[in-house]
């Protein structure tokens, strides 16, 4: 992946939180897959190129299932992207779009945002205040995505398991649901879009995520965090960020910021959605 910084002066914003991220820049150009769901936004009128397999369309705004692989090319235009971690309170109408695994969307209820959408380009929002935007605007993507199922009461308390204890033996909790590994994988994905393998290193990387910065190396952060090595820890930050730790932490080009801690009601919202949950067949 490769980003360009605004050559004004301006170093690309990143914003990191407990369940996601906000990150801008002026042009990107990657093809990946990432654990998050993603909300793309380009600003100024402009618009970006957004492909997976054969299938490519310039938009404006745009909802983006996990691990897609897929093509991203802004050129010239400011560039918003919103990454909901999979234990975002909103993650689950974007993990189970369907093919080709995005959807455009109508650009015109986020023109609403356009001031608060510059302040954040320009790094002039605090943490709070760009997650209170990323909020508002994932809000509006919701609202034009389908709604999916009732969530099924054993992947619940497989997410409430794994929020208590990320480093809790997979066979395990599926023991506790009384179910085989295998089943309780496809339950899990099926209900959200991605592995359980994949939720359970999205919320070690949010372990790391606090670490990061703070003196440590990042051999001591890779085990901390419950990774074998640092390399491994390494290959799996770039794929929830589509950057290197250092490339975030040890750039003149990004500003860094981070909210790190219990978002007030968030939780509260995820027992409201679960209390709904039915079983799934």
């Amino acid at each position: 992946m490769s980003f360009r910084h605004d050559t004004r002066g301006t170093p690309n914003q990143m914003y990191l939180f407990d369940d996601g991220f906000v990150f801008t820049c002026r042009d990107v150009h990657s093809e990946t897959a990432r654990f998050n769901a993603a909300l793309l936004l380009s600003l100024d009128g402009g618009s970006f190129d957004l492909g997976a397999g054969d299938s490519t369309h310039r938009l404006s705004a745009a909802a983006v299932r996990p691990l897609l692989t897929r093509r991203l090319h802004a050129d010239g235009h400011r560039f918003v992207s919103i990454g909901l971690s999979p234990n975002h309170v909103d993650f689950r109408p974007f993990g189970v779009l369907t093919a080709p695994g995005y959807l455009g969307l109508d650009p015109a209820p986020f023109a609403r945002w356009a001031g608060p959408l510059a302040a954040l380009h320009a790094g002039d929002l605090s943490p709070l205040a760009a997650r209170d935007l990323s909020d508002q605007l994932v809000r509006e993507a919701v609202a034009q995505l389908p709604t999916p199922r009732p969530l099924d009461p054993r992947v619940a308390h497989a997410i409430e398991r794994l929020d208590q204890d990320p480093q809790l033996p997979l066979e395990d909790l599926a023991d506790e649901t009384g179910l085989s590994y295998d089943r309780m994988s496809h339950l899990f994905s099926e209900s959200m879009g991605l592995p359980l393998r994949s939720y359970t290193l999205s919320l070690k990387i949010h372990t790391a995520a606090r670490l990061v910065g703070t003196g440590l190396n990042m051999t001591d952060i890779a085990h901390a965090a419950g990774f074998s090595d640092s390399s491994h820890f390494s290959r799996v930050w770039l794929r929830a960020y589509g950057g290197t730790p250092s490339y975030f932490y040890a750039s003149d080009h990004v500003r860094l910021q981070r909210l790190l801690g219990e978002h007030p009601n968030r939780r509260d919202q995820w027992s409201d959605q679960r209390s709904g949950a039915i079983s799934v067949a």
